[in-house]
């Protein structure tokens, strides 16, 4: 006798978790003044060496390095010393708004949006304000999950579920002369 046992293909695949958590012990990101930043970069351009000259400013190896690679291959003379932590992120914030508020007008007007219809808008708000848009969206033609996630994380005033079935009768039915009335017979 013969037994088979079928895997599906991703039974195994490593997800990321959705919220990092740091671990006990690890070193916190210390925010560096961009002015001490700019003097370290220049005393290294001057001829110092990187060590040395992090370790007297207090900075990191890596980023004072990284620093100053940035201003050597750089076009101009000015070159922005503050971190970009944000540099993955696909709208800025006031379109994440705009896409807020159409969504909330959607349901004013009695079409809900389930989270799959958010994340095909999302494609497709991104495609037309010609984005840099992640392979993966491509390759899908939607948003990923982790971007849904993360969206309504960022946004709390949003609760999006499966919408519940709204005729077309009690849509219209629910206007303020029906109201006034049903208020005024139940006193």
């Amino acid at each position: 006798m013969i037994v088979c046992f079928v895997w599906p293909e991703n039974i195994f695949r490593f997800n990321m978790p959705r919220i990092y958590k740091t671990k006990e012990g690890a070193r916190k990101r210390i925010l560096i003044n961009k002015e001490i930043l700019e003097l370290a970069v220049n005393d290294v351009i001057e001829g110092k060496s990187i060590r040395g000259t992090a370790k007297g400013y207090g900075i990191a190896v890596m980023t004072l390095k990284r620093y100053v690679r940035k201003k050597k291959n750089a076009t101009t003379e000015n070159i922005d010393y503050t971190p970009n932590y944000r540099q993955s992120q696909i709208f800025t914030s006031t379109e994440e708004t705009e896409l807020v508020n159409y969504l909330i007008m959607a349901t004013k007007l009695y079409h809900g949006l389930t989270p799959k219809n958010v994340r095909d808008l999302a494609f497709q708000y991104a495609s037309e304000n010609s984005k840099k848009i992640p392979p993966k969206w491509v390759e899908q033609e939607t948003a990923t999950y982790d971007w849904f996630y993360g969206f309504m994380n960022r946004h709390k005033e949003l609760s999006l579920r499966v919408p519940e079935a709204t005729s077309l009768s009690r849509a219209t039915a629910f206007n303020r002369h029906n109201v006034g009335k049903l208020l005024t017979y139940s006193t």
